[in-house]
């Protein structure tokens, strides 16, 4: 087995409309000018992993971040449309805004809403994640068209990878990168989610 080692981030301003944007940047160091006021965020390495409970069952999933266990599995058998997740004491629920949509989804909890949707309507490349107040966001794309098993995920404070631990594998996923220290964990379940959906709609024909 070889292995090699991650790309080094790029560091800059990641928001798009700041001053201060970079758009060479894969992670935002906090150079963002925002309110006329610069900031450094603390981050910190992120590792995780993601197996599904029984090999090709796609209803029930074990996820792995920095070593804290969680699981995200369907509400009901084989109804992609609705997912629970529970992680370190935080739990919500994941599912469609409209019933067999696979586009667009809503993550909530006690004190917490995301946005999960396609860039383009259908296109399984390129996801954008966005919490309710608008202050955190982040892009999943695959690093080749149409090619399911490499992702990467930049965005405020964050700039990580996701991978099928073997090629075409899609019971089994490793994840590493940065994240900022104040990134809550279901922002991290949401980019967790993006694998496990796209392993769903690969198992169902919904992608070819």
């Amino acid at each position: 087995m070889y292995s090699c080692k991650k790309n080094e981030p790029i560091p800059g301003c990641t928001w798009f409309n700041d001053p201060n944007y970079n758009p060479d940047a894969t992670f935002n160091d906090g150079s963002c000018v925002g309110d006329t006021i610069t900031y450094i965020v603390p981050v910190t390495n992120f590792d995780a992993a993601i197996s599904s409970t029984w090999s090709e069952d796609w209803d029930d999933w074990d996820i792995y971040i920095n070593g804290v266990h969680g699981t995200i599995s369907t509400t009901w058998n084989n109804d992609w449309d609705d997912w629970d997740f529970q992680i370190g004491g935080i739990s919500g629920d994941i599912s469609t805004t409209w019933s067999n949509n696979w586009n667009d989804w809503d993550i909530t909890g006690t004190g917490f809403s995301l946005d999960i949707s396609t860039t383009w309507n259908n296109n399984w490349n390129d996801w954008e994640i966005e919490d309710n107040t608008g202050s955190w966001n982040a892009d999943i794309s695959s690093k080749w068209s149409n090619n399911w098993n490499d992702w990467d995920i930049n965005g405020d404070s964050v700039d990580t990878d996701l991978g099928t631990t073997w090629n075409n594998d899609w019971d089994d996923w490793d994840g590493d990168g940065f994240f900022g220290n104040t990134i809550p964990q279901e922002n991290k379940v949401a980019v967790l989610f993006i694998p496990i959906l796209v392993s769903v709609l690969k198992s169902e024909g919904i992608i070819p």
